[in-house]
């Protein structure tokens, strides 16, 4: 059987089917390959055609599907007619049919099969040395990313401590926990001893909130998450279980629906849980050879450059190991600058689609010379005019340099699937079939003892008496807390709520609605605020600001003047200069902080003059260009960067905005709860409308806004006992007017 992999053709020779096929060794995807294009370019349907490829290699696949774009491989083959005007071959369009079982798992919901992601199904116990303790840590930040802390703050890391220790000792002892719900019950029942040692890492009253955190976790869809449906397996999943096995003579090929999911912490988790188990799954089944394909969709947010989400560690340590063990890694993205380029590193093969902003393409100008140096001009040049299914395949274990590739055509059909459409295949096809087998997948091969108050390791001291910590919640604090977790729960999965809206979505009445809702705005769990005739109440916990009109997280530049002494050192240097020296004993510093300017991000397309190479020998004068700037939101002046230099505010520039030096490609954003910072509200309620902006960037720059989104920029306020300020931006030290 051949082991060559066909991609397609050579772009040049798209017309002669014949010839130019475009093929890859198998053991060349042990390198991992990465898909790499903006949005309708085509990078979706190659990486379906690898993972087509793969199947008839007789190799199982686990794919991870944001949107439903995936999922479509459970309908079966295109038509004939449609194949054969394709210049596909009926023969090996029909091999893969007869290779492929295809199986949708939907986490959280039984629109095709659930899947339970509790995060204690795989015991450290069968692992020794550097390997139990990675699983250990992973699991803890697992847990706490879970539970919504940043995993690079003081509470995120501090949490993830206590989570390390406990478990270790849980280990040693023999006690590990065999489920989430366990692991929540031990740390409810932590005695006096156990919450000194845990206050070494976090304060009591945060673990206290931790364990309402926890609590959470067993209600509503959470429940659903961590409770029902089959347990994560990755034998399971490639179909090697005994207890369900693929059927004789097929490939499994598993793809994990993550749309029924609804926020993007279980996104996260859920990712991280099987990342944690694919990496101990190839521990215990080393293989030199490819034995199994990972695939996962939208890479960008769960493995950026700088924010931390619970599946990144995984991530990148499975890019790293992988190929040692056989198992092929492939991911895709729109925009390469926001996966992390430590990872982008650990993939051998890139194929890169259409990409037209300057920002993505520098990006991936370093892996095009260090691979065609001699033909890098052409390759960037191509890259803003290529068409879907046109791609520059760069891999030096394969080809000396740069190929042009016209991707094949899928066998199977490329669309969106909702979860109705996954329901009704999930019916016709393998639905009864799982429902039998789910109570054989149930946790009933656990080989720790179920944990129980008496396992806990014992106090120094008498426990004759119960401590405060340990007293028993009365009836009406029971209640409360129910009440509470009720609550919070519907905010989850609402930005915001007018009392008739939660009374819609509760069992309670309109009466008792308004009551809760002020009791809990009482105590500092709900905030509100007027719109139109209607009061809209919204989490404190969500760190949205849905009353800014900004409910969801938001993009931050991150400071790059951190440490006080050297804002305090700015601070001198700046108003001995224009202050009159009023950085002095006479007048010292009350107040110094972080906040936030408002600033707009303005994705935009422009007509620009092309280049001798086109304009004389393509005719082509002019062409379009992608690409954003950024402005003030109340000036609409134009803002420029210069690294560790200056900001700038320009009211007209001289060359195409496409080529301004500004933030992109020069700092480091990072996503965070607008209600997390402080900023110029007042700024941002009165920005421009963007009717206007739009308007002034046609008639200026001639250009058409595709896309309008605040940025907020870091800088260090400083207020004086005289009542003087001084404000500085964090990246270059300069001076704000």
């Amino acid at each position: 059987m051949s082991t060559q992999l066909n991609l397609g053709q050579h772009l040049e020779l798209e017309e002669s089917p014949n010839q130019g096929k475009i093929e890859i060794n198998l053991k060349t995807m042990l390198r991992h390959t990465m898909a790499l294009g903006s949005s309708g370019s085509g990078k979706t349907v190659l990486c379906k055609v690898l993972v087509e490829e793969i199947i008839k290699q007789k190799i199982p696949a686990i794919c991870l599907d944001p949107q439903g774009d995936l999922c479509s491989l459970a309908l079966g083959l295109n038509d004939e007619a449609t194949l054969l005007a394709k210049g596909i071959s009926l023969e090996d369009a029909k091999a893969f049919q007869d290779q492929v079982e295809v199986v949708i798992f939907t986490p959280a919901a039984r629109k095709g099969v659930p899947l339970c992601a509790d995060p204690f199904f795989e015991n450290p116990s069968a692992f020794d040395g550097p390997e139990k303790v990675q699983m250990i840590a992973n699991t803890s930040s697992m847990l706490c990313a879970l539970l919504g802390y940043d995993l690079g703050s003081d509470d995120g890391s501090g949490l993830e401590a206590v989570f390390n220790h406990f478990l270790t000792a849980l280990d040693e002892e023999g006690h590990y926990p065999s489920s989430l719900g366990e692991f929540a019950k031990y740390i409810n029942t932590l005695n006096e001893d156990q919450i000194n040692e845990a206050s070494r890492f976090l304060e009591i009253k945060k673990l206290d909130a931790t364990k309402r955190k926890l609590a959470r976790l067993d209600v509503g869809t959470s429940r659903f998450l961590f409770h029902e449906g089959i347990p994560l397996s990755i034998d399971f999943l490639l179909g090697k279980d005994s207890r369900a096995p693929v059927t004789e003579g097929k490939t499994r090929l598993s793809i994990i629906y993550l749309n029924t999911l609804n926020t993007t912490e279980d996104k996260d988790f859920l990712i991280s849980a099987l990342v944690d188990q694919l990496y101990a799954w190839m521990l215990k089944n080393p293989n030199p050879n490819p034995q199994a394909l990972f695939y996962i969709d939208e890479v960008a947010p769960y493995i950026p450059p700088v924010k931390k989400p619970a599946c990144k560690q995984g991530l990148s340590l499975l890019f790293k190991q992988a190929r040692k063990y056989g198992i092929c890694c492939l991911m895709a993205t729109q925009n390469p600058g926001d996966v992390d380029y430590k990872a982008m590193a650990q993939f051998g093969t890139w194929i890169i689609g259409r990409l037209t902003t300057k920002q993505d393409i520098n990006k991936v100008l370093p892996t095009i010379k260090s691979i065609d140096p001699t033909n890098v001009d052409i390759i960037v040049a191509k890259l803003p005019s290529l068409k879907a299914g046109e791609f520059v395949l760069l891999s030096a274990d394969e080809f000396k340099s740069a190929v042009f590739l016209k991707v094949r055509w899928l066998y199977g059909h490329h669309k969106t699937l909702d979860d109705q459409a996954i329901a009704d295949i999930h019916e016709a096809t393998w639905g009864n079939r799982f429902v039998q087998i789910e109570e054989l997948l149930k946790r009933n091969t656990k080989t720790t003892k179920p944990f129980t108050q008496t396992q806990a390791k014992p106090s120094t001291k008498t426990q004759a008496e119960p401590t405060k910590t340990q007293a028993e919640p009365t009836k009406d604090d029971a209640s409360l807390d129910d009440q509470k977790q009720k609550v919070l729960m519907i905010f989850k999965s609402n930005a915001s709520l007018t009392a008739q809206e939660f009374s819609t979505q509760s069992d309670y009445s309109l009466d008792q609605s308004k009551k809760i809702l002020e009791k809990f705005k009482s105590i500092h769990l709900l905030k509100s605020w007027e719109k139109g005739r209607s009061t809209r109440y919204y989490s404190v916990d969500s760190l949205g600001r849905p009353d800014l009109e900004l409910p969801n997280p938001i993009e931050v530049i991150q400071p790059r003047i951190k440490d006080l002494s050297e804002v305090n050192t700015i601070t001198q240097k700046l108003s001995a200069k224009g202050l009159m020296g009023i950085f002095s004993e006479s007048d010292p510093v009350i107040q110094q902080d972080l906040q936030y300017k408002v600033i707009l991000k303005i994705s935009f397309s422009q007509m620009i003059e092309r280049g001798f190479f086109d304009r004389f020998v393509l005719q082509k004068a002019h062409g379009k260009q992608d690409g954003s700037i950024y402005l003030d939101p109340m000036t609409l002046y134009i803002i420029a960067y210069k690294p560790h230099s200056q900001i700038s505010f320009l009211d007209k520039i001289e060359s195409y905005a496409v080529d301004l030096q500004d933030f992109d490609g020069n700092v480091q954003f990072e996503k965070v709860g607008p209600a997390s910072i402080r900023f110029d509200e007042e700024n941002w309620v009165n920005r421009q409308s963007d009717a206007k902006i739009e308007k002034a960037l046609e008639k200026n720059l001639n250009a058409r806004v595709t896309k309008i989104e605040p940025i907020f920029l870091p800088y260090w306020h400083t207020q004086f006992k005289s009542g003087k300020t001084l404000s500085f931006d964090a990246l270059t030290g300069q001076k704000l007017g």
